[in-house]
């Protein structure tokens, strides 16, 4: 099996790893996060603390770009896990409407 066929039995999109911040608002509350990776589907996020977010929570992210001079992602997200990591959580979200 070479890696394309690999590749396409594991993910529809390929993540691409990255280290940027994001806000991740829900409702009224604003979250500030960092962005580990992310995807045409979803994004891998860290909280320092306890989020308080619930899987299927739904709300509002803004992603910046690591470039400077790209305008930052934003999109309707869908909370799909939550993973408590020592003093962080893992966090990750499914991009429902990318603007």
């Amino acid at each position: 099996m070479n890696w394309r066929q690999h590749f396409t039995e594991k993910r529809d999109h390929v993540r691409i790893k990255v280290d940027t911040t994001a806000v991740l608002t829900m409702g009224i509350k604003e979250l500030p996060m960092k962005c580990l990776d992310i995807s045409a589907s979803g994004a891998k996020l860290q909280y320092k603390g306890v989020s308080g977010l619930v899987t299927g929570d739904l709300g509002f992210i803004e992603i910046n770009s690591a470039g400077g001079t790209t305008a930052p992602l934003t999109a309707s997200v869908r909370i799909c896990r939550i993973q408590p990591m020592g003093d962080f959580e893992e966090i990750g979200v499914e991009l429902t409407n990318v603007r």
